[in-house]
């Protein structure tokens, strides 16, 4: 359907663009919805330009009361108040993350009330000279915190609560260490699976989900009942990861899981019910427990790594599954567009989990 030029929303191919001016950057700005045209693209592509330009009102708000003249005594809580505005959007994971960051590492060294042009490269590189001889933490803890540090500095010169744009020696770094990739053994995911008949519906379809889709725990909890098409057998997800929706494939033995759990789901309902994914984790912690498979790193993750895995060494062809599971590759993208849903459900289909054997009697 096309509605050209209604009310700042037009399409371009087959995805919806919006076009609206940003106070803020004092220009207008024109960018993809990453909405399908279609008569629901419309609606949500209007919601999005709506919370944009509303976000955007506020933005110019805040800048105009928490942005002084560079030289002033801003102090890094204020800075940081306004870091963590920039990024609401973010998942809440990332948020706890942030604030670890600051309240934990950052203001030991660096008191809150301390302006932010106590920051210099000198005391920002012996700061993270110091996390990397921690012997307390982890090399990923401390790789973490250097991440941080990073974007929190970009974020202060993008801003100019820092005058001096400085370049930090690399050498003050922790690298990140690659850890060995846990997957579910045949013999575990198969006595995983078989226990879900006793389960209650909202974890069976969590886990099956899980197992059969690769998508990431998180994105679990953005599906709702009217993004899944059963009679095509496809469902829309939204990554907060990508910021974009894709559309992907349903695998044929998930989909009587998910019919079955839409047959009993009360309106206005999303498919996974539980309040937030430490309370799925914990469910599934207790799962394994009662399954007798502690200890062996398992956790909600591993059935991403384990589909990833499977699919891509011995079944399916690896820039599909990649789509699948909601991966980013800017040099592929391109190439995932022409994939068709036939192609792409091919693909799926050639991932499988182990079933029991019958024997005989």
């Amino acid at each position: 359907m096309s509605n050209k030029g209604n009310g700042g929303i037009f399409p371009r191919g087959k995805v919806l663009y919006v076009r609206y001016y940003d106070p803020v950057q004092g220009k207008p700005v024109t960018e993809s919805t990453k909405f399908p045209d279609s008569r629901q693209g419309w609606r949500d592509a209007k919601k999005y330009k709506d919370d944009k330009v509303l976000l955007l009102q506020k933005e110019k708000k805040s800048l105009k009361h928490s942005l002084r003249p560079v030289g002033s005594k801003n102090t890094l809580e204020d800075a940081f108040s306004h870091f963590l505005k920039m990024n609401t959007g973010k998942d809440q994971n990332t948020i706890t993350e942030y604030n670890t960051f600051f309240y934990n590492y950052l203001a030991e060294a660096f008191p809150s009330s301390s302006p932010c042009s106590a920051l210099t490269k000198a005391s920002v590189e012996d700061f993270l000279l110091e996390v990397k001889a921690r012997k307390d933490k982890s090399q990923n803890t401390k790789y973490g915190i250097c991440k941080n540090m990073r974007k929190f500095l970009g974020f202060l010169f993008e801003y100019a609560y820092i005058k001096d744009v400085f370049m930090l020696n690399k050498d003050v770094f922790t690298r990140q260490e690659k850890k060995e990739v846990v997957v579910y053994s045949p013999e575990d995911i198969q006595k995983i699976m078989q226990g879900l008949a006793e389960k209650s519906p909202n974890f069976r379809v969590s886990i099956y989900l899980l197992a059969y889709s690769g998508l990431r725990p998180v994105d679990l909890f953005l599906l709702e009942p009217r993004r899944i098409n059963i009679k095509n057998a496809t469902m829309q997800f939204y990554s907060k990861k990508l910021q974009e929706w894709r559309s992907v494939p349903i695998h044929s033995e998930l989909l009587p899981v998910i019919k079955e759990r839409l047959e009993t789901l009360p309106p206005g309902e999303k498919i996974v019910q539980y309040f937030e994914m430490k309370a799925l984790g914990k469910a599934f912690r207790t799962y394994l427990s009662d399954l007798g498979l502690t200890g062996k790193g398992y956790t909600l993750r591993t059935f991403r790594k384990y589909f990833e895995t499977e699919a891509y060494d011995n079944y399916g062809d690896a820039r599909a599954i990649a789509y699948i599971a909601g991966h980013s590759a800017q040099t592929a993208d391109k190439i995932y567009r022409q994939f068709r849903n036939e192609r792409l459900k091919a693909e799926l289909e050639k991932f499988s989990i182990p079933k029991e054997e019958k024997k005989d009697l």
